[in-house]
């Protein structure tokens, strides 16, 4: 063996001789170093239960519809079609493969729980080899706990396998370094190849390896370097014309702005474990901050912390080997690069930088174990850091964040009546909502609107062939409504939503049910001849008479009533479990008015309690559609929102509720109604045609 091919090899021995005459260090090093397998093992335990607590609570939402759908696909088709939308296809196969023998909604978010556990054995074996056993157990304690990690180790998607192997590339890129083994250039070839097949942005976390070239030199690594990076491009060559197709793809239909400060602050403190991931908003796109520390200062406290931190670590990288370099590389290289090129083509969303988290916990625990007086001041900043992880990986697990597209479902089978049609949009909403029905229910007929770019998954390119999404969108609903009284709608609020509530209105229909089941999940009732024809009167429109509570500046004459200011007209009414109500009533908002209408419902318990429902919690809170046709508010002038519900199972009763803050608003015909019997409102249409 040459000087060059020692020098690795005696440089970490130096280290750990100037490490063990630290005391502290050195009883670190000894407890670690007794049963470093058994610690290790016990933090990978500590992942997986992580990771698989509460794994099935959050209901999948949009994007873990389509890896149902592309991974439920025969497997010629799962690579040439779910390949082809904008994701490599490695993902979908191994879900195609466990849900052959494990056929559940979260078997993709088995998939990324297993690979986000496997994550941390691995991140502590590079931490151990590039700088000790004890910077690698911390780098893996901190894993173990990020927020950020265990968000998208919960997601059905490919962002933790793609690290998983990113972190294994790297691993056997510097193994075969010190090595040089056959085996070794092998694996990181492979491992760099399945890095790409999983998520494309994985090349931004390789790339940082091409620095090695320096010490592959002076250990006459060039060679076998080369060949594998060759071998690494032969394996992914027959996917090169895909990624082209791809990249043209989500060139002309692209979505992802430009990062605002905010944005780009809540991304950082999600890197640190300074803020949630995702407890607000799908897709994940933190935009609060949990600690109430930085609550409301996130871009000053992204900058402080961000900026604190990597003072730190690149003090910790100065004067040290190229393994660190690297690292430190791996870390700031996929935040400059993507920020760069955002003014020409954005691609900052959170989960795009996932992988720094890697080069973040390897750099903060080797400052940690370092023999330095920046040791005590890298200590405190790992303890402040891995509490707020705790903080927050807390405030992630009790906080709802996507749809209730389970309660959302089992609403509609509950409701559905036969002749009723069913409209999904988009169209993978449909594999979603089933899901989370009975493989035995079979509605009269369910209509799943494709997109022009998504017909292939369908089969039906033919049919729609030079088509436009208008157009087609006109002809996927002619098909739902042709003949129909009554159409429901599944809908994730997506692109073009009004433009199909825009059709429905054209052609006759009326909005009687509007709910929102928290997310982005709505479900939609549209009739014919709208809530005008249903007799059943839930609660009648008194003229605000007895029964009603007024509260604050109300005034009721000749059936208006009229509300000044901070007030409250609400009134209490029975419901029926499992039943469609619709609410008719007309609204006239004044001068810097804005007034609000919501529907509460409660359970029998909290119905009978003492004092009826103050205070209770409702089952369910109704509020009216948010859409842009209904948000312009004309003074002055009567008009009549759609807004109807369906009852929970277990639902009693329900409170109407109407407020102002401020300014004046009127109120007149308030009742509330559902159709006289299920199968009413089922019948189809004789004579219509749907348009």
């Amino acid at each position: 063996m040459n000087k060059g091919a020692l020098a690795p090899a005696l440089r970490r021995r130096a280290d750990s001789g100037v490490a063990e005459k630290d005391p502290a260090v050195a009883r670190t090093r000894r407890v670690l170093l007794r049963n470093p397998f058994i610690w290790v093992a016990a933090l990978t335990v500590a992942a997986l239960f992580v990771r698989l607590l509460g794994i099935g609570d959050e209901s999948l939402w949009l994007d873990e519809a389509y890896t149902l759908l592309f991974s439920q696909l025969p497997i010629d088709r799962v690579i040439t079609v779910g390949g082809a939308h904008e994701e490599p296809p490695l993902y979908y196969l191994l879900v195609h493969a466990l849900m052959r023998v494990y056929d559940s909604p979260i078997a993709p978010r088995l998939v990324s729980a297993l690979a986000g556990t496997a994550s941390v054995p691995v991140l502590y074996a590079l931490g151990a080899r590039l700088f000790s056993r004890s910077a690698g157990f911390v780098a893996a304690m901190l894993l173990t706990i990020s927020p950020f990690h265990f968000w998208y180790s919960q997601d059905g998607r490919a962002y933790t396998l793609a690290g998983l192997f990113v972190l294994l590339s790297y691993l056997c890129i510097f193994a075969a370094l010190d090595d040089r083994s056959t085996f070794l250039w092998t694996a990181y070839a492979l491992c760099s190849a399945l890095a790409l097949y999983s998520e494309y942005t994985a090349a931004f976390y390789l790339m940082p390896q091409a620095l090695l070239l320096f010490r592959a030199r002076q250990s006459d690594g060039t060679r076998p370097m080369l060949a594998a990076w060759g071998g690494t491009a032969l394996l992914y060559a027959p996917w090169l014309g895909m990624l082209i197709a791809n990249v043209a793809k989500v060139a002309g239909n692209y979505w992802i702005p430009v990062p605002s400060p905010g944005v780009v602050a809540g991304t950082v403190l999600e890197v640190l474990g300074l803020s949630p991931s995702c407890p607000t908003t799908t897709p994940c796109i933190p935009m609060s901050v949990s600690l109430q520390v930085v609550s409301g200062h996130a871009v000053l406290a992204a900058v402080v912390a961000g900026g604190a931190v990597l003072a730190l670590l690149t003090g910790a990288v100065f004067r040290q080997s190229l393994g660190y370099w690297v690292v430190w590389l791996w870390l700031l290289f996929p935040f400059a690069t993507v920020l760069l090129l955002s003014p020409w083509r954005s691609l900052f969303l959170d989960r795009v930088f996932l992988d720094t988290i890697f080069p973040f916990c390897l750099l903060l625990g080797a400052a940690v174990t370092r023999p330095h007086w920046s040791r005590w001041l890298a200590v405190g900043t790992a303890v402040v850091l891995a509490g707020a992880s705790l903080y927050n990986l807390h405030a992630t697990y009790a906080t709802d964040s996507n749809g209730d597209w389970k309660a959302l479902m089992q609403d509609l089978q509950a409701t559905y009546r036969p002749g009723q049609a069913i409209v999904y949009y988009p169209s993978p909403l449909y594999t979603l909502g089933h899901a989370y029905v009975p493989a035995t229910w079979h509605p009269t007929l369910e209509e799943p609107i494709w997109l022009h770019q998504y017909v292939d998954i369908s089969g039906r390119e033919a049919d729609f062939k030079g088509l436009n999404d208008v157009q087609l969108r006109a002809v996927e609903l002619r098909e739902a409504a042709a003949h129909r009284r009554q159409l429901w709608v599944v809908t994730d609020w997506y692109i073009g939503q009004w433009k199909l509530h825009y059709w429905l209105y054209q052609h006759g229909f009326h909005m009687v049910v509007h709910e929102w089941f928290g997310g982005d999940a709505y479900l939609e009732l549209w009739d014919r001849e709208g809530p005008w024809t249903w007799r059943n009167v839930a609660l009648p429109d008194d003229r605000f008479g007895a029964g009603w509570s007024l509260q604050g500046g109300v005034h009721v004459a000749n059936g208006v009533a009229v509300t000044h200011g901070a007030s409250e007209l609400s009134r209490r009414f029975a419901v029926r479990p499992n039943t469609v109500y619709s609410l008719r009533y007309q609204e006239q908002s004044h001068p810097f008015a804005w007034p609000d209408i919501s529907v509460r419902v409660y359970s029998e318990a909290e119905c009978s309690a003492a004092g009826g429902v103050d205070g209770a919690n409702p089952l369910r809170t109704i509020l009216p559609i948010d859409e842009e046709v209904f948000q312009q508010r004309f003074e002055g002038r009567w008009r009549s929102q759609p807004f109807g519900f369906v009852t929970p199972p277990d639902a009693a009763c329900a409170v109407l509720r109407m407020q102002t803050q401020s300014g004046a608003g009127s109120w007149r015909g308030v009742s509330v109604v559902t159709p006289a019997t299920q199968s009413d409102s089922a019948s189809t249409v004789g004579t219509g045609s749907g348009g």
